[in-house]
């Protein structure tokens, strides 16, 4: 299951957490023209490759969405279990 913790500061990432670990982060848009035309980024780092995953959206909600489904994708292929926090 994953945490969202809170940002630090207006304007910085937002940190997914699976127990004590950070496992990813959804990052805000960025720039002058950010409302209007940036997406939202968003990235797993514990996958299996040394890339990682990740992505971009058009919003919050579906960035977070999106990182949630690739990390579910994860957790299922090695056969881990979540447990509730």
């Amino acid at each position: 299951m994953i945490r969202w913790a809170a940002p630090g500061f207006d304007g910085d990432r937002q940190l997914a957490v699976c127990g004590s670990v950070e496992i990813g982060a959804v990052f805000p848009r960025l720039g002058a023209k950010a409302r209007a035309h940036r997406r939202w980024r968003w990235r797993l780092w514990l996958v299996d490759d040394s890339t990682g995953k990740s992505g971009f959206a058009d919003t919050e909600a579906d960035a977070k969405a999106d990182l949630e489904a690739c990390w579910a994708d994860l957790v299922k292929r090695a056969g881990l279990q979540t447990v509730p926090a």
